[in-house]
């Protein structure tokens, strides 16, 4: 599933608003995890994944070998890691999968079992790379967790969002922001 930079930054204007953040800011996040293609799309189905990140977190969580590369893996526009879905909660205390479990009929929770079986995470995530609006909210509640935990400090935030992995993450994001308040408004 592709999207035009048109449909992430109303998406990030949107959903920015609910969160009391930045619009611009959602979006160089959006532009540094996705960059867009050489046609201008964001192209939101290509996972991305983490070997590191896997041995050093979801293979403790003992799932089936199924989940634990899906929450391996980091998603959409926002590249979202599984296992970061897995563990923030909306404001009805909901992790990602939860709530995708919830919004199915019986019929469906009956045939995925529970929220974390291989079908259904399969299936939440498949449906989160298509939903341009679920990659933006869910993404943007983590990296406002990200910001409660750096103190309000963008920079450590954006820092906090890479894991570190990368020292100049923050002020790659940061340096978007001009250009793209050039392009959107």
């Amino acid at each position: 599933m592709t999207f035009t930079p048109e449909q992430v930054w109303q998406e990030c204007k949107s959903v920015a608003g609910t969160f009391g953040v930045d619009p611009y800011l959602i979006m160089a996040i959006n532009e540094q995890e996705c960059e867009p293609g050489p046609a201008g799309s964001y192209d939101a189905s290509m996972p991305r994944m983490e070997p590191n990140f896997m041995q050093r977190y979801t293979r403790k969580l003992q799932y089936s070998s199924v989940v634990e590369t899906l929450l391996a893996c980091s998603w959409s526009t926002m590249q979202m890691m599984g296992e970061s879905l897995r563990e923030i909660r909306n404001d009805h205390g909901q992790n990602f999968f939860e709530w995708f479990f919830t919004q199915q009929q019986h019929a469906q929770q009956v045939w995925l079992i529970q929220p974390l079986s291989p079908a259904a995470v399969t299936l939440a995530l498949d449906a989160y790379c298509v939903n341009l609006n679920w990659s933006v909210y869910w993404g943007t509640l983590w990296f406002m967790s990200k910001m409660r935990a750096a103190n309000g400090v963008v920079h450590d935030a954006l820092q906090r969002w890479n894991g570190g992995g990368n020292p100049e993450y923050a002020d790659q994001v940061l340096n978007r922001i001009p250009k793209l308040k050039g392009q959107h408004t």
